[in-house]
């Protein structure tokens, strides 16, 4: 029975690449299940109320500060209303 022979030179070359090809096809897979799971995972209906009641929030205030500041020019009126 003969030994197997080792490869060399540009057998393990070939090999690396191969290597190397599969752990990137892996890789994406990996990355692409994660990446689309956090996209479609989305934010919850909670999530959601919640940002909105923020945004009412914030456009009350801008309201307010607009009111204000329509109140302390008077009827001069600035070029700032836009």
């Amino acid at each position: 029975m003969t030994p197997l022979q080792v490869p060399g030179g540009i057998e393990i070359l070939v090999i690396l690449l191969v290597l190397l090809f599969n752990f990137v096809v892996i890789a994406l897979v990996v990355l692409g299940i994660v990446f689309l799971s956090r996209r479609w995972g989305g934010a919850d209906e909670s999530e959601l109320d919640a940002l909105r009641d923020r945004v009412a929030d914030l456009e009350a205030q801008v309201e307010a500060l607009a009111a204000r500041g329509d109140e302390a020019a008077g009827d001069e009126g600035t070029g700032d209303d836009r």
